[in-house]
């Protein structure tokens, strides 16, 4: 019997029962689904975003994703990039955008686009949803506007739609 199981911290153990009653725990449980609404690789990204390292993890997940998760990513309307735009943009907007973070966020965006991932999906931040877009406006990663216009995005498309 394998049971999914939520910690205080959040953290989600795999639990499985073997034949004589003990129970094993494993502290990763990959690509299992923990609700209705959300795939794994999406709870995995949302996850390793906040964490140290996010921006590498996020980038080893989608590397890693089956066409089948991305399509479910795409499906959803639901983008980590956002997410590492947010991340990027409060570390350096204080001092101004530094050449490594708009080249990480290049990387990001060109990894992103080479997996099929949606330019337009956005990401819910409070209670407004946030696109990929006019967060990178509103950071000043103006080389990275340029290239999700170059790579789909639409300019028309407002946060919230």
């Amino acid at each position: 019997m394998n049971d999914l199981v939520s910690s205080k911290s959040g953290a989600v153990t795999a639990q499985q029962e073997d034949g004589e009653g003990t129970i094993r725990r494993s502290k990763r449980a990959k690509y299992k689904h923990f609700d209705d609404d959300k795939s794994a690789l999406r709870y995995n990204l949302e996850q390793a975003i906040d964490q140290p390292g996010g921006i590498n993890k996020v980038m080893r997940l989608i590397r890693t994703a089956t066409d089948k998760e991305i399509e479910e990513l795409n499906a959803s309307e639901w983008t980590p990039l956002v997410g590492v735009i947010f991340r990027l943009g409060v570390k350096t907007t204080g001092k101004g955008n530094s050449t490594e973070s708009e080249d990480q966020l290049s990387l990001t965006i060109r990894a992103f686009h080479e997996r099929g991932l949606s330019m337009n999906s956005g990401a819910m931040f409070g209670w407004q949803c946030h696109r990929p877009l006019i967060v990178a406006a509103y950071y000043g990663f103006y080389s990275a506007v340029r290239l999700l216009i170059e790579l789909g995005a639409l300019p028309d498309l407002r946060n919230s739609e």
